[in-house]
């Protein structure tokens, strides 16, 4: 079974909004919970990204100093692992390149263990589920606010839904995440005034919405009367 088990913020983002993957504290309860899933697999899929952050367990040993740090690292070093990457040449610690496409990397990763496969990365993960191939989706929800759309995750949300781009509308109310994020898929994004963003800071940003209103009964009566 591909597992594709990802932490999120209390309002359901993976990263921040520097694109950080570091914002969750994690306590003693939720090692031990890493640590069991992670003995669980035969093998992880990565993304460049997520490998690097995570390559800090082989390369500084300091880690293992806790008795919860050794742990985890024992058993995330000994996972074999296969990293999707166009920039990277090399990789180190238990790990290797990807050499063939998503899909086959997936069938050899599962043909070659009795255990469950992980997938990592929302690029990554986005991709293996537009193929339909991710069996299990864990969300494992911290209560922490980020407020930061991830666009990779858009775009699966969309593929699935068998709908274009065009035909989708971003709400949201901060200039720089909600109002970027659809500029970036190429949606038509509506700012709401609800006191996070003034009219003064949308005329200045140098990325704009599409359409401005007061409040969200306006929006939806315009675009109910626009459908």
């Amino acid at each position: 079974m591909l597992i594709y088990s990802m932490g999120v913020s209390a309002d359901g983002y993976i990263s921040d909004r520097d694109g950080g993957l570091d914002w969750g504290d994690t306590n003693d309860e939720q090692y031990r919970f890493h640590i069991a899933e992670t003995s669980e697999l035969g093998c992880m899929l990565l993304g460049r990204r997520l490998y690097e952050t995570m390559l800090v367990w082989d390369t500084d040993k300091s880690l293992r100093d806790t008795e919860r740090g050794a742990a985890f690292a024992e058993v995330w070093c000994a996972l074999p692992k296969v990293v999707f990457s166009h920039t990277l040449d090399s990789v180190e610690g238990n790990a290797r390149l990807a050499a063939a496409p998503l899909a086959d990397e997936i069938a050899a990763a599962l043909a070659a263990t009795d255990r469950h496969v992980g997938i990592g990365g929302a690029a990554l993960a986005a991709a293996a589920i537009e193929l339909d191939l991710v069996d299990e989706l864990r969300m494992l929800r911290h209560p922490v606010v980020i407020g930061k759309p991830e666009a990779h995750l858009l775009e699966a949300a969309v593929a699935d839904m068998g709908i274009g781009r065009q035909q989708c509308v971003m709400v949201g109310d901060r200039l720089d995440t909600d109002i970027a994020a659809g500029h970036s898929l190429g949606m038509l994004t509506v700012m709401v005034l609800t006191g996070v963003s003034t009219r003064a800071e949308i005329a200045s940003a140098p990325i704009k919405p599409d359409l401005v209103y007061t409040d969200l009964p306006a929006v939806l009566e315009s675009l109910l009367h626009e459908g």
